[in-house]
């Protein structure tokens, strides 16, 4: 089960105040979960100039040490913060039998400009939110 959602931070940081509560079973060891806001003029953000993005993340965790197959469930987590001029997109453009492999799904997708010369990515397709297993792919 995932959740993600705003909660009053716990009382053992002494420090009073709410935060982003995330909280997912990693059973597959590649769980990724997120959140994104979009700044505007209501934040001093101003459309076609370029800004320097500059983050604190506080951290407060429960993790406990503990085996697991990809690593500890506890501490390997990893946190990434980041920012984007744009909000990237994937637009799905069909889903078909590939020819002679009546079998095989192919998905074909249009990547947003943005990603051009990304160069290695991890790549995985959702559906009805279930994730496939993800894939390398070059972006050159």
């Amino acid at each position: 089960m995932l959740r993600a959602e705003m909660r009053d931070l716990p009382p053992e940081l002494g420090v009073s105040g709410t935060g982003f509560y995330f909280q997912g079973s990693n059973l597959s060891d590649d769980l990724f979960m997120f959140m994104k806001r979009r700044l505007g003029p209501s934040d001093g953000v101003v459309a076609g100039q370029a800004y320097w993005l500059d983050y604190t993340v506080v951290l407060a965790s429960g993790a406990s040490a503990c085996a697991g197959i990809g690593g500890s469930p506890g501490f390997s987590v990893v946190v990434k913060v980041g920012g984007a001029p744009a909000e990237p997109r994937t637009l799905l453009e069909a889903v078909r039998k590939v020819p002679d492999w009546e079998w095989m799904t192919q998905v074909v997708v249009r990547l947003p400009v943005e990603l051009a010369n990304a160069g290695d990515v991890s790549v995985s397709v959702s559906l009805r939110g279930v994730p496939s297993v993800k894939a390398l792919v070059r972006i050159d």
